[in-house]
């Protein structure tokens, strides 16, 4: 079956494939590795103070008004974020309450929309509440189901509106950055604290040099790679010795018959390709294999990204 899926990719002209995995050791055997991380965070609200006053205004919408404005929020979001995946006209429909899918919880979320000071829509959050009143005292949870925003300016914003809701004393949210701007953001960074991490995105290589060549590296190094990719009895697609030369100026990846440098498995290859996750971690338990010393840690700096990447988006 995945034999199959494989060369249909392929016949497609697709260089990756991405999927999230159900459980960890399914999908390694096939070559793929966890790309992205997400985090689930809980905020206590009283106990987040925004020393910065925040810029624009917030307004809660309704549904109809957040379909026309959200869409193209995100996609604006979406461009700048390494990891991120576009969404469906038909997932915003669901998402906003405005089709109710069989078998899905009918919606009950507010949707607030961020504006810049000159008025333009630059953010937006959806979220729903959950009472707790235990002894008659108001200690309410606000699940936030989706915040996104074009600027850090507005992204706190629209934090620091979600940390004002009234008789709310938690906010939860999933699927979130590991590494949150809003830590930074509070007077108090314990008040914004990581209850889970965990992976998110897995990702398969299909065409290496057309995949290493598209990425941008933010240092300069030729190396020569031998991935190893197995699937089933046969050879998979990622299998080869490619030469990779990158710069931040441009790269370039082929086939070569020189020497390797270093052998990795199509699986670490896949969760590192991305830049969140670390060669030298994916690579571990035999996955790479230096041949020439020094190798995996000038893989490792070369494929690493000071802006990790990051996917909000269950597909």
């Amino acid at each position: 079956m995945q034999a199959d899926d494989f060369a249909r990719a392929m016949a497609a002209g697709e260089p990756a494939a991405i999927l999230i995995a159900s459980e960890w050791p399914i999908y390694g055997r096939y070559g793929y590795g966890p790309a992205t991380w997400k985090a689930q965070w809980v905020v206590r609200a009283r106990a987040a103070r925004f020393p910065e006053a925040p810029t624009g205004s917030v307004e809660v919408v309704g549904n109809r008004v957040a379909r026309e404005l959200i869409p193209g929020i995100f996609e604006r979001y979406a461009t700048r974020q390494p990891g991120e995946i576009r969404r469906t006209d038909a997932r915003w429909d669901t998402d906003l309450g405005i089709v109710q899918p069989p078998g899905r919880p009918t919606f009950r979320g507010v949707i607030a929309i961020h504006r810049d000071p000159a008025g333009e829509p630059d953010g937006y959050v959806i979220y729903h509440g959950d009472e707790k009143w235990d002894e008659g005292i108001p200690d309410n949870i606000a699940t936030l189901d989706d915040l996104h925003a074009t600027s850090d300016a507005a992204e706190l914003a629209l934090w620091q509106y979600a940390c004002s809701l009234d008789l709310v004393a938690t906010i939860n949210a999933d699927t979130r950055r590991v590494r949150e701007p809003l830590t930074w953001a509070l007077a108090d960074g314990r008040a914004a604290r990581i209850k889970d991490v965990t992976e998110f995105l897995w990702l398969r290589l299909f065409d290496v040099p057309r995949a290493l060549a598209a990425r941008r590296y933010e240092g300069s190094e030729r190396l020569v790679l031998e991935v190893i990719d197995r699937v089933g009895d046969a050879s998979g697609p990622a299998a080869g010795r490619f030469e990779l030369s990158a710069s931040p100026d441009g790269s370039s990846c082929r086939r070569s018959r020189r020497s390797p440098d270093l052998q990795v498995e199509a699986r670490a290859l896949g969760a590192a390709y991305l830049g969140g996750t670390r060669l030298a971690d994916s690579g571990r338990g035999g996955a790479a294999t230096e041949i020439t010393p020094g190798a995996l840690a000038r893989a490792d700096r070369l494929f690493r990204t000071a802006d990790e990447p990051w996917c909000s988006t269950w597909f």
